[in-house]
Protein backbone atom coordinates (compact mmCIF):
# COMPACT_ATOMS: atom_id res chain seq x y z
CA UNK A 1 0.00 0.00 0.00
CA UNK A 2 2.84 2.41 0.82
CA UNK A 3 4.49 1.68 -2.53
CA UNK A 4 1.23 2.38 -4.36
CA UNK A 5 0.85 5.61 -2.38
CA UNK A 6 4.35 6.77 -3.37
CA UNK A 7 3.75 5.72 -6.96
CA UNK A 8 0.52 7.73 -7.00
CA UNK A 9 2.31 10.77 -5.55
CA UNK A 10 5.14 10.58 -8.13
CA UNK A 11 2.55 10.19 -10.90
CA UNK A 12 0.65 13.24 -9.65
CA UNK A 13 3.82 15.36 -9.58
CA UNK A 14 4.85 14.23 -13.07
CA UNK A 15 1.31 14.87 -14.29
CA UNK A 16 1.39 18.38 -12.86
CA UNK A 17 4.66 19.12 -14.69
CA UNK A 18 3.07 17.96 -17.96
CA UNK A 19 -0.06 19.99 -17.21
CA UNK A 20 2.04 23.10 -16.49
CA UNK A 21 4.08 22.60 -19.65
CA UNK A 22 0.95 22.31 -21.75
CA UNK A 23 -0.67 25.49 -20.44
CA UNK A 24 2.29 27.76 -19.63
CA UNK A 25 5.06 27.27 -22.20
CA UNK A 26 3.56 29.59 -24.90
CA UNK A 27 5.90 28.25 -27.54
CA UNK A 28 9.12 28.49 -25.49
CA UNK A 29 9.38 24.81 -24.55
CA UNK A 30 10.67 24.01 -21.10
CA UNK A 31 12.37 27.41 -20.91
CA UNK A 32 9.24 28.77 -19.21
CA UNK A 33 10.68 27.23 -16.03
CA UNK A 34 12.79 30.10 -14.76
CA UNK A 35 14.67 29.83 -11.46
CA UNK A 36 11.88 31.66 -9.61
CA UNK A 37 9.04 29.52 -11.03
CA UNK A 38 7.03 27.64 -8.35
CA UNK A 39 7.77 24.30 -10.01
CA UNK A 40 11.49 24.95 -9.37
CA UNK A 41 11.26 26.74 -6.01
CA UNK A 42 8.95 24.20 -4.30
CA UNK A 43 11.21 21.13 -4.67
CA UNK A 44 14.28 23.12 -3.66
CA UNK A 45 12.44 24.43 -0.59
CA UNK A 46 11.22 20.95 0.37
CA UNK A 47 14.71 19.40 -0.01
CA UNK A 48 16.28 22.27 1.93
CA UNK A 49 13.74 21.92 4.74
CA UNK A 50 14.32 18.15 4.88
CA UNK A 51 18.09 18.70 5.02
CA UNK A 52 17.71 21.31 7.76
CA UNK A 53 15.48 19.13 9.94
CA UNK A 54 17.57 16.01 9.42
CA UNK A 55 20.54 17.69 11.06
CA UNK A 56 22.09 19.54 8.14
CA UNK A 57 23.25 22.55 10.13
CA UNK A 58 24.40 20.54 13.12
CA UNK A 59 26.46 18.38 10.76
CA UNK A 60 28.37 21.48 9.71
CA UNK A 61 29.24 22.48 13.27
CA UNK A 62 29.70 19.22 15.21
CA UNK A 63 31.09 15.72 14.98
CA UNK A 64 27.83 14.11 16.04
CA UNK A 65 27.92 11.73 13.08
CA UNK A 66 31.22 10.22 14.27
CA UNK A 67 29.83 9.83 17.77
CA UNK A 68 26.73 8.09 16.46
CA UNK A 69 28.85 5.81 14.25
CA UNK A 70 31.01 4.98 17.27
CA UNK A 71 27.97 4.23 19.40
CA UNK A 72 26.14 2.02 16.90
CA UNK A 73 28.90 0.65 14.65
CA UNK A 74 31.96 0.87 16.90
CA UNK A 75 33.74 -1.91 18.74
CA UNK A 76 34.42 -1.85 22.45
CA UNK A 77 37.97 -2.27 23.72
CA UNK A 78 40.05 -1.66 26.83
CA UNK A 79 42.68 0.99 26.14
CA UNK A 80 45.85 1.56 28.10
CA UNK A 81 46.37 5.18 29.04
CA UNK A 82 49.86 6.11 27.88
CA UNK A 83 49.64 9.76 28.85
CA UNK A 84 47.31 12.61 29.67
CA UNK A 85 48.49 16.20 29.33
CA UNK A 86 46.72 19.52 29.58
CA UNK A 87 46.59 21.48 26.35
CA UNK A 88 46.34 24.88 28.06
CA UNK A 89 42.79 25.46 26.84
CA UNK A 90 40.01 25.95 29.37
CA UNK A 91 36.30 26.00 28.62
CA UNK A 92 34.15 27.22 31.51
CA UNK A 93 37.19 26.74 33.74
CA UNK A 94 37.34 23.04 32.80
CA UNK A 95 40.68 21.91 31.31
CA UNK A 96 41.08 20.34 27.92
CA UNK A 97 43.22 17.20 28.15
CA UNK A 98 45.03 15.32 25.37
CA UNK A 99 44.81 11.58 25.90
CA UNK A 100 47.33 9.18 24.37
CA UNK A 101 45.83 5.69 24.23
CA UNK A 102 46.94 2.28 23.04
CA UNK A 103 44.45 -0.48 22.37
CA UNK A 104 44.17 -3.80 20.64
CA UNK A 105 41.41 -4.25 18.07
CA UNK A 106 39.36 -7.40 17.45
CA UNK A 107 42.01 -8.72 15.02
CA UNK A 108 44.80 -8.37 17.58
CA UNK A 109 46.43 -5.34 15.95
CA UNK A 110 47.74 -2.70 18.35
CA UNK A 111 46.75 0.90 17.58
CA UNK A 112 47.70 4.20 19.15
CA UNK A 113 45.19 7.01 19.23
CA UNK A 114 45.29 10.56 20.48
CA UNK A 115 42.37 12.88 21.07
CA UNK A 116 41.42 15.94 23.09
CA UNK A 117 38.54 16.11 25.53
CA UNK A 118 37.19 18.64 28.03
CA UNK A 119 37.39 16.96 31.44
CA UNK A 120 35.35 18.11 34.39
CA UNK A 121 37.37 18.97 37.48
CA UNK A 122 35.20 16.48 39.38
CA UNK A 123 36.21 13.69 36.96
CA UNK A 124 39.96 14.32 36.85
CA UNK A 125 40.62 10.87 38.33
CA UNK A 126 40.33 9.51 34.78
CA UNK A 127 43.84 10.76 34.02
CA UNK A 128 45.27 8.44 36.68
CA UNK A 129 43.51 5.23 35.63
CA UNK A 130 45.54 2.55 33.86
CA UNK A 131 42.84 1.31 31.47
CA UNK A 132 39.82 3.06 30.04
CA UNK A 133 36.93 1.42 28.14
CA UNK A 134 36.65 2.94 24.66
CA UNK A 135 34.82 2.46 21.39
CA UNK A 136 36.69 2.54 18.07
CA UNK A 137 35.77 2.27 14.40
CA UNK A 138 37.25 -0.71 12.56
CA UNK A 139 37.73 1.23 9.30
CA UNK A 140 39.16 4.30 11.12
CA UNK A 141 41.18 3.04 14.10
CA UNK A 142 42.22 6.59 15.08
CA UNK A 143 38.58 7.53 15.72
CA UNK A 144 37.93 6.65 19.36
CA UNK A 145 35.74 7.85 22.21
CA UNK A 146 35.36 6.94 25.85
CA UNK A 147 32.53 4.49 26.45
CA UNK A 148 31.19 6.70 29.25
CA UNK A 149 30.81 9.62 26.80
CA UNK A 150 28.57 7.68 24.40
CA UNK A 151 25.80 7.01 26.88
CA UNK A 152 23.91 10.26 26.26
CA UNK A 153 24.31 10.64 22.47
Amino acid sequence: MAFLGWLLLVGAVAGYYVFSYRYEHRGTGWRFLTYYHPLVICPITLWGTRWLFSGGLSGLFSDQSDLLRLKYCGYRAEARLLGATQTGTYINEQPQVRFELEYEDANGTTHRASFKKIVSLLAMDIVRSETIPIFYLADQPQTVAFAADLGDT
